[in-house]
């Protein structure tokens, strides 16, 4: 499918973009910079850095050096599958831990209840076997849920702001898979915001229990409020779902087709 993802473009006007990046000090001067300009920030994200550009793979104790260290960092990859972060976010996500030694000398061991998660790699060092700093695919799931929390105020400015982001380049629908963000688009709808036509791809958890939907994942069209006839007229339908009732149809028909091939060899033999 050709889905985008319009909170996370809303969002990421808020980021630090790494695009223009040749090395490892460009990318600490951008963060340095992006960190005094925003001093705020209980969280600095950035993205589209790429290693074959910085020479690299960025390590979190490039980060370290570059930010205050009370502050945690999340630099995305231009993929969005893989981050580099710092210590301090590893040691917030229970990915790292500081410890004594029988001389009251601290250092960093991975937490005792470190385990590579299912679909993703946090990158090891080969020599002390404690972590890069780099974040692959379902690994990074590990830090979001700690460092990405965001509310719904901040989900409703993103997503609108993402919106306006499609408008400016001339959408006019768009597929879109925000999870989480299911009510977001309802009240969005409510109040007549949503300027083209949205088709969200939210998970199963997030729909009401009217809906018997069967799939960890469903698409609904969300009218855009241009043409809505009232702002609670909601204009849900399921798009690419399986209902309960079509997978008893698809059985029976499958059925009924291997009965009918029987029937036909059989008469075939008897002639």
């Amino acid at each position: 499918d050709s889905h985008i993802h319009v909170a996370g473009m809303g969002e990421t006007l808020h980021f630090l973009g790494l695009h223009d990046c040749t090395s490892i000090e460009d990318l600490q001067t951008a963060l340095r910079t992006h960190w005094v300009n925003n001093l705020t920030l209980s969280v600095v994200q950035g993205t589209h850095w790429d290693q074959d550009s910085l020479g690299g793979l960025p390590t979190r104790f490039d980060l370290d050096s570059s930010i205050d260290d009370d502050l945690p960092v999340i630099l995305w990859r231009s993929c969005w599958h893989i981050m580099v972060v710092n210590t301090k976010a590893l040691l917030e996500c229970k990915i790292l831990v500081h410890v004594k030694d029988n001389d009251g000398e601290s250092y960093e061991a991975l937490h005792p209840d470190f385990v590579q998660p299912q679909g993703g790699c946090i990158d090891l060092d080969e020599e002390t076997n404690l972590p890069t700093g780099i974040i692959r695919e379902r690994a990074t799931e590990i830090i979001l849920a700690v460092l990405n929390k965001r509310s719904s105020e901040e989900k409703k400015r993103f997503v609108k702001d993402g919106l306006n982001m499609c408008v400016q380049r001339g959408l006019t629908a768009v597929q879109t898979n925000d999870e989480r963000c299911f009510e977001v688009y309802r009240e969005l709808m409510r109040e007549e915001q949503l300027p083209i036509r949205c088709f969200l791809t939210p998970v199963q958890a997030e729909l009401s229990d009217n809906l018997d939907i069967t799939p960890t994942r469903s698409s609904l069209f969300i009218q855009p409020s241009t043409t809505a006839s009232e702002p609670s007229d909601y204009n849900y339908q399921c798009m690419e779902s399986r209902l309960i009732g079509q997978h008893a149809f698809s059985l029976l028909f499958s059925l009924l087709l291997c009965l009918v091939m029987m029937m036909m060899i059989g008469i075939s033999i008897l002639i």
